[in-house]
């Protein structure tokens, strides 16, 4: 049986993918509430959407997490006027970016921090 480390280290990362191009990476710890994930949004989503839609031609999609659907973060979309798309509850099959990340995490921990990570850590 293999052993599990006695100090994990979670680390939590936020971004997009479009036709136009990737979002840059938000990279946080601890709990994302409803006012955190308003910061990502205005660190992450804003500037993107500026820089690859100046013709506001793009519906933005999250899950139905309930920190996404909150009333304080629906209401930052709606001053924000973000072009926000409603998805239905438990629709996996529109939301591309979990099958993204399981790529991307993998292929992005594996070269970017590999020389942080001592050889032990390295599956």
């Amino acid at each position: 049986m293999k052993s599990k480390p006695k100090h994990v280290i979670k680390v939590h990362i936020w971004g997009g993918i479009s036709k136009r191009g990737t979002t840059e990476s938000v990279i946080f710890k601890g709990i994302m509430k409803a006012e955190h994930y308003c910061t990502i949004l205005q660190d992450g989503l804003l500037p993107f959407i500026s820089s690859h839609f100046p013709d506001g031609d793009y519906r933005f999609q999250q899950d139905n997490d309930p920190k996404h659907t909150n009333r304080l973060v629906k209401s930052y979309l709606e001053d924000c006027s973000i072009n926000w798309w409603k998805t239905p509850a438990e629709s996996p099959d529109l939301n591309p970016i979990e099958n993204v990340w399981g790529h991307k995490n993998t292929f992005s921990l594996l070269t970017i921090n590999q020389k942080s990570w001592t050889p032990s850590l390295l599956l």
